[in-house]
């Protein structure tokens, strides 16, 4: 639960240096995204999606491109 927590606060961190036009500050976020995968994962959520697969949808709804997806960690499926 805990990562979880603290994975949706760096998200909306994320957000928030977008928004604000914090190039180094994405960066640091995304580089503390990365430490949390590495704790264990929380069960599946309820729709059935992994949380990788729920951390790719979020990246995609805030508009990260394919290749900063894949600096936070490979998904399932190769993009394209």
């Amino acid at each position: 639960m805990a990562v979880r927590v603290a994975s949706d606060l760096f998200y909306y961190a994320l957000n928030i240096c977008q928004k604000l036009g914090m190039p180094h500050l994405v960066g640091l976020v995304l580089e503390c995204l990365e430490r949390t995968k590495s704790q264990p994962d929380a069960p599946a959520d309820p729709d059935g999606l992994t949380q990788r697969e729920v951390e790719v949808f979020r990246f995609n709804a805030l508009g990260r491109s394919d290749r900063d997806i894949a600096r936070v960690g490979s998904p399932r499926q190769q993009w394209n």
